[in-house]
């Protein structure tokens, strides 16, 4: 793969050049979640974008560090979503190029977003330093109505960590 020389052949300022997640799209572009940003390649014309925060434009990425990167389990076509370190959880949308931010203020149980994953019922789940969120979705806009936040002491962490203990033993 080609770097973006455009993008990121420059001084480093707040962040790093570590890459924490990588999604490839139907596209077959990338997603790279890095230290300083989230960066589109497209392998086919090697053209590389890279969407930062920007204080002046609430509509950009909350915070550079993105941790995870996992398509939109309803739409992936349209929405990505990203863990960031100290940004909570964002929704980007490929087709506008504008980012909307969730935070501890919106119900997060936490800023920093480790990792996502969705369900079989299209549910999307967040790993975070306090323990896992159900993010709740309206199937139609895509927004985030709730979160239903499980720390390490709930009953599902105790559910999860004796179905694991029984399929190893």
């Amino acid at each position: 793969m080609q770097h973006c020389p455009q993008e990121m052949d420059r001084p480093k300022t707040n962040g790093s050049y570590y890459i924490y997640s990588i999604h490839a799209d139907a596209s077959g572009a990338l997603w790279i979640g890095s230290g300083i940003g989230l960066a589109k390649y497209d392998p086919q014309t090697t053209a590389c974008k890279l969407y930062e925060h920007d204080p002046q434009n609430p509509a950009s990425l909350a915070q550079n560090q993105v941790l995870s990167v996992a398509a939109d389990p309803f739409v992936p076509q349209r929405f990505l979503w990203l863990g960031t370190k100290s940004g909570g959880l964002n929704r980007f949308d490929t087709q506008t190029e504008q980012f909307k931010a969730y935070k501890i203020e919106h119900g997060l149980a936490s800023n920093e977003i480790g990792s996502i994953l969705s369900d079989d019922l299209d549910n999307l789940w967040l790993g975070t330093e306090l323990g896992i969120t159900k993010v709740i979705l309206d199937k139609d806009s895509r927004e985030v109505v709730g979160f239903r936040n499980y720390s390490i002491t709930s009953q599902i962490f105790v559910f999860c960590a004796k179905e694991f203990l029984t399929q190893i033993n």
